[in-house]
């Protein structure tokens, strides 16, 4: 197949890039940057943090309310504070490599909160994107939870997506 540069006619002008941070996902970004530079799109690589929700345990049976955990609300705010400031740094990390290998593409980066499948289709409506490029796996510990979020992605998106195995 030839590819010719036109952003006129170009199919995927705008590629939206999901990314977690595991080796898996630095293979997702190179084959993405890798459509992008043959056909001149924009990328944009997305990281979603989703949040850890702090529940109100309780002693039972106790009748003062004590938390179960002491400091456990504020535990769990430090997580998500650090998880978010990881998603940074996997943003930062990705966009560095993109421009040294491929420093004339227009690469961007976005990092937001929620349950990581609707907010990829969010974003992919939102910013009009014509592809989205996803790993087939995700981290180990998150295995099943990112499988979940390919197969929402895949049986929801209204557009192409490339999943990469």
């Amino acid at each position: 197949m030839i590819v010719k540069r036109n952003k006129k006619n170009l199919f995927f002008r705008k590629i939206l890039v999901f990314v977690d941070g595991s080796k898996k996902s630095d293979k997702v970004l190179e084959i993405a940057l890798q459509i992008a530079d043959a056909i001149g799109s924009e990328v944009e690589i997305l990281f979603v943090h989703k949040p850890a929700i702090a529940l109100n345990f309780r002693y039972p049976m106790s009748g003062i309310g004590a938390p179960l955990i002491p400091n456990y609300s504020q535990m769990v705010h430090d997580f998500n504070k650090n998880t978010r400031i990881d998603g940074k740094h996997v943003l930062i990390r990705n966009y560095n490599k993109a421009k040294r290998i491929y420093p004339n593409l227009e690469v961007k980066t976005k990092l937001l909160d929620g349950k990581p499948a609707l907010e990829i289709l969010k974003e992919s409506e939102e910013g009009s994107y014509n592809l989205i490029v996803i790993g087939a796996k995700g981290q180990r510990r998150l295995k099943p939870f990112f499988l979940n979020i390919v197969d929402t992605v895949v049986n929801n998106s209204n557009m192409p997506v490339l999943i990469v195995n």
